[in-house]
């Protein structure tokens, strides 16, 4: 996706960058609204402006998805309902 991003990535030193690379292409093709820039020392994903997934690559054993959620209604197996309020001021 970007440039900065590719830099990023091509500089980065993880134990783990081959499955960090694997996630990436897998969330940049969840939504051709998505764009890709750095946030937090890491990729990150924006739609419609707004920061929605930012990887955590603090650690050195695993790596982490920040999903950023505000009022959001995920629906799981048999009906079972997820909410997530993030920051309630959002509409």
């Amino acid at each position: 996706m970007g440039t900065e991003v590719e830099a990023f990535m091509n500089g980065l030193e993880h134990p783990l960058k081959p499955e960090i690379e694997a996630v990436r292409k897998i969330v940049s093709g969840a939504h051709p609204g998505l764009t890709e820039h750095i946030k937090w020392n890491a990729p990150s994903y924006r739609y419609q402006g707004e920061d929605r997934v930012t990887f955590d690559l603090r650690g050195k054993d695993g790596f982490l998805l920040v999903f950023h959620c505000y009022r959001i209604l995920l629906c799981g197996a048999e009906g079972t309902a997820f909410i997530c309020l993030g920051n309630a001021s959002r509409s």
